[in-house]
């Protein structure tokens, strides 16, 4: 957004610490946290509030408990908004924001808009209110659209476009041409992903055994780390990892920073998704774009994003003989697999770059986006880009 013109307001809910990338703090203390607010404010809120509206949303006390919450801090973001001439709020998901902002929207007429990255499922309740009145909105992919479209009937807004969020092509490139390993050095694969038990990991060393036995060396590095901060799902994979006799051949790095993350997939081999539980747009494109060939289960984001045996290797979900037979398929010609890579980054830069999301965002938005020759937007055509802690998307 700022690379074209955009003066950005971030706010949220409240900081992630766990974020590893070197943006976080700057970006943390740019941002203003919405508080939940005192008993007096709430109660203050509550009488406003579009009560029959909300009770169509249904979604029982949960749904009540998250309204009473969000009033006192959609009042904080109108506020604060209509203080710095801010004109329109995206909301960077459908979770607890989301009600923050359509409340603010009944309450006070702030103009807003969704992004849907995620299962609706996975993202809370009162998603027919959250919706409603929305300026427009955007979806990851094909079938969340069809998602949203089945729940929302004739309530969803006329615009919704398929458009994952992009990655920044210029920052994830690699600087060297891709090979794979000498004779004798172990082929690298890289897999990122939330440490959790519904990632398919079983899956993915169960694909390296069966390349050992194919006579491949192989390392597997894992990257992220699990909800609890290293104290959950990891000891289960480790232990794994442990059983299998994996130990020097499985590293569990945890999460890494964003230059660091660049780096491992640059060096890499071949990315890995070894689950639809695990497979998200951003993943997938962050790994073509650095030119890393990418083997991934089928799935519909992975099937929007990969022409198979083109961009990318699909196979089937829990299908481990196949998975380990697409690694040999690259590993095994490295002309092939340089041109799956370089297909993949083509691939991103002609439909998956990030400036086109924050362009149709900013458009769709109501803002008039400077030439290269003028300047920034003045203040009272701010963008506010509303971020949420990954968390808590969950009401």
């Amino acid at each position: 957004m700022e690379a074209l013109g955009v003066e950005v307001v971030l706010f949220s809910d409240a900081p992630d610490e766990t974020v590893a990338h070197s943006w976080a703090k700057g970006a943390q203390q740019r941002t203003e946290y919405l508080a939940h607010g005192s008993v007096a404010s709430t109660f203050a809120t509550l009488p406003k509030l579009p009560w029959r509206k909300l009770q169509k949303g249904r979604g029982g006390v949960e749904h009540w408990r998250s309204v009473t919450q969000a009033a006192p801090a959609a009042r904080q973001l109108a506020q604060s908004c209509k203080a710095q001439g801010v004109t329109h709020v995206h909301v960077a998901s459908c979770g607890p924001m989301a009600l923050v902002a359509a409340l603010a929207h009944h309450l006070y007429g702030l103009s807003y808009s969704l992004q849907l990255d995620q299962a609706l499922s996975d993202v809370g309740v009162g998603q027919r209110f959250k919706w409603a009145t929305a300026a427009f909105g955007t979806v990851a992919s094909q079938a969340l659209h069809d998602e949203l479209s089945l729940l929302l009937g004739a309530g969803i807004p006329e615009v919704v476009a398929v458009m994952p969020l992009g990655v920044d092509t210029d920052y994830l490139r690699r600087e060297w041409p891709y090979s794979l390993p000498e004779q004798g050095k172990p082929l690298r694969l890289v897999a990122s992903a939330a440490l959790a038990a519904d990632k398919g990991h079983e899956a993915l060393l169960q694909a390296v055994l069966q390349l050992q036995t194919r006579g491949i060396s192989v390392n597997l590095e894992i990257l992220g780390e699990d909800a609890e901060g290293g104290s959950g799902f990891r000891t289960e994979l480790e232990r794994q990892v442990a059983d299998l006799g994996l130990i020097g051949t499985v590293f569990i790095p945890g999460a890494l920073s964003e230059d660091t993350l660049r780096d491992r997939l640059c060096s890499a081999h071949v990315y890995v998704m070894p689950s639809p539980a695990q497979v998200t747009e951003t993943a997938i494109l962050e790994a073509m774009s650095c030119g890393c060939p990418v083997v991934a289960v089928e799935c519909p984001t992975a099937n929007q994003l990969i022409v198979n045996g083109r961009d990318g290797i699909l196979v089937g979900a829990e299908d481990t003989v196949a998975f380990g037979a697409a690694l040999e398929y690259l590993a095994s010609d490295p002309e092939r697999a340089a041109k799956v890579g370089q297909a993949g980054r083509q691939r991103v830069l002609d439909a998956f770059d990030v400036t086109q999301s924050a362009r149709f965002v900013a458009l769709q938005a109501g803002l008039e986006l400077p030439s290269q020759t003028e300047q920034p937007a003045p203040q009272d055509v701010l963008d506010a880009v509303l971020e949420t802690n990954p968390l808590t998307h969950a009401e």
